[in-house]
């Protein structure tokens, strides 16, 4: 038997494969190759490993069974170590003269995975089991599996804080069971920071926090200067809304929410803060004439989960881009199969897109939200397809926040008369008399999940780096969502807690940086597309649905992939180098006109001082 082919030992322990797996990638001298040729080796290489850690993800994600969960841990596992033997050898082609495409190739190869594991093949597997139990961890969290019948699954305590109808009573115990399953991680997680940290040194770099700030054609420390001056550009027109919000709180919950004072977290829109707009109908906003429901437009046709994507599908079809692929649909989960465990977190996946293998996971509801995301995840699958023709270096986002901004730009565009083009909203003459109701519910989304975005990466970064210790994991956490979102624990929380782990991305160790990024970029491309399409009057109204200008120019965006500096991709789309919260500064200049009026008088902003 080749153990370096076969899949039989799959299901061992990832300790045990370590053995085999070093003996597959061991360590050798590169042979006497040329620049060009040495890149397409390793790309020969790396294309291999990422197409089985895409198949393993994918499989997990769609039944997050044991077994595919040690196939995951080793599937990654093999990726990373194939990551580390390249990393070093193209060290040895830094100095050498090539062509520019080359020369780019063996930068990104320089660059470590945002995740890196250590070279050490031992702490390499150490950091793949540790790994495999926090997935699988969450994942059994989410459904119950393995849990007292007592137990409720994620999204149906996800749905109780999302409900405003709901009692501050119903709304903590709901709050309260989804966090305290973090206490069962704290332990594994703080393994797994020593360990990424461990990999970040062997890469060169001060911790893992900087090789996340690594990624985006720029120092850590530039980025997290960058960063900074883009949450600040944010950072006015949150604290506006967050003044309001918190007022018509106090109007719904009494005296559970005190003017100046920091939001009792179970008490906004969802399990984290992130988003509000499940609270819309609480903020006494203007709906004018026929606001439209998504929802309940959805739930009259009682469209089918394929249905809803054909629709997103039709969007990128009007502005030019090919049907998706006939494997989409094959092997796609589009829905919740009961007897599965699936992860109902979307995602889409770039299984093999060369040969068009993409595919989606969704677990799809008749809502709004779900119809956004479709739209947001076709994004990912049409960038995926856009770049399958690059060399294999290049088959990615310009940088990481473009991945997340596509898809968000679509979004933008679902307005109304978008709706009532392709159904979902009454073929009646539109007005901007509803408007401000649009803006409020999009505003209740964006602004929001940027600074939980700021919560989560200043966090991480601290731990990572140190300043937050392990035994103020806690502490640290609430000091960041206080400083950056405006909430408070909702009782009182120790370090026997551990309220971040239940975080998807903290727990699975994914990067978050590129949200607060896409959150921005988003606006830039928007305005950049409209543009193309012809749009003249306000930001908000228009859809560029059906111009195939707009599309010529999102395609060649996609289709240069990573081939070039970020920079220049945005230039070409936007017409500016520069990330800038200008854009969303003029989408939400009406929302901003009328918080400002609502909000005389008021009392906003909160002591950042942790109690």
């Amino acid at each position: 038997m080749d153990f370096c082919k076969s899949t039989e030992w799959l299901g061992a322990w990832v300790a045990t494969a370590a053995i085999f797996i070093a003996a597959c990638t061991r360590d050798t001298e590169p042979p006497k190759e040329t620049p060009a040729d040495f890149v397409a080796r390793a790309s020969e290489l790396l294309n291999k490993s990422a197409r089985s850690a895409e198949l393993a993800g994918f499989d997990f994600r769609a039944d997050g069974s044991p077994q595919h969960a040690d196939a995951l841990a080793l599937a990654q596992l093999e990726q990373g170590q194939r990551q580390a033997e390249l990393w070093r050898q193209a060290g040895l082609y830094s100095a050498a003269s090539t062509s520019p495409v080359v020369e780019r190739q063996i930068r990104l190869l320089r660059m470590p995975p945002t995740m890196a594991a250590p070279f050490d093949k031992k702490l390499a597997a150490e950091l793949a089991s540790v790994q495999k139990e926090l997935d699988q961890y969450y994942t059994n969290a989410q459904e119950c599996t393995g849990r007292p019948s007592t137990c409720r699954k994620k999204m149906d305590l996800y749905d109780i804080l999302k409900d405003p109808g709901r009692s501050p009573r119903d709304r903590l115990t709901a709050w309260r069971e989804w966090h305290d399953y973090g206490v069962g991680i704290r332990d594994r997680y703080r393994q797994s920071v020593e360990l990424l940290n461990r990999g970040a040194r062997d890469y060169g770099f001060e911790d893992a926090g900087a090789v996340l700030r690594a990624q985006y054609d720029m120092t850590p420390a530039a980025f997290a200067e960058e960063y900074e001056r883009l949450w600040e550009q944010v950072r006015p027109l949150y604290e506006s809304l967050h003044c309001h919000v918190r007022t018509k709180l106090v109007d719904r919950f009494g005296p559970d929410v005190s003017p100046g004072e920091p939001i009792p977290a179970y008490l906004v829109g969802d399990m984290w803060g992130q988003y509000w707009e499940s609270f819309f109908g609480l903020m006494g906003v203007p709906q004018g004439d026929n606001a439209v429901d998504v929802t309940q437009a959805l739930e009259n046709k009682d469209l089918k989960p394929e249905q809803v994507v054909q629709t997103a599908e039709g969007f990128f079809h009007s502005l030019g881009f090919e049907h998706l692929p006939a494997q989409f649909w094959k092997a796609s989960v589009l829905e919740k199969n009961p007897e599965k465990n699936t992860d109902c977190h979307a995602s889409a996946w770039p299984i093999d897109p060369a040969n068009n293998d993409v595919r989606l996971v969704i677990c799809m509801r008749l809502k709004d939200e779900d119809f956004r995301t479709v739209h947001h995840e076709l994004g990912h699958i049409y960038y995926y397809l856009a770049y399958a023709n690059q060399p294999f270096l290049f088959q990615d986002g310009a940088n990481p926040g473009f991945h997340e901004a596509i898809g968000d730009t679509l979004a933008l565009s679902i307005t109304p008369d978008y709706l009532q083009t392709i159904g979902l909203a009454a073929n009646d003459k539109l007005s901007g008399s509803r408007d401000l109701a649009q803006l409020m519910k999009v505003a209740l989304n964006t602004l929001p999940s940027i600074a939980m975005a700021a919560t989560v990466d200043h966090w991480r970064w601290k731990v990572f780096s140190g300043e937050i210790p392990p035994e103020r994991y806690n502490r640290g956490w609430w000091e960041m969502v206080r400083k950056y979102q405006g909430l408070a624990p909702p009782e009182s929380r120790g370090e026997a807690d551990f309220d971040a782990g239940m975080f998807f991305h903290i727990i699975k160790a994914r990067p978050y940086e590129q949200y607060l990024i896409a959150a921005l970029l988003k606006f830039d491309f928007y305005r950049a597309l409209c543009k193309a399409a012809g749009h003249t009057g306000e930001l908000h109204r228009c859809s560029f649905y059906g111009s195939k200008a707009a599309g010529d120019r999102l395609r060649a965006a996609l289709t240069a992939g990573r081939s070039r500096p970020w920079p220049d991709t945005l230039r070409e789309l936007s017409g500016s180098d520069r990330i800038d919260g200008a854009a969303l500064v003029e989408y939400f200049a009406p929302v901003a006109a009328w918080l400002k009026k609502q909000n005389e008088g008021r009392q906003c902003g909160w002591d950042n001082t942790t109690h």
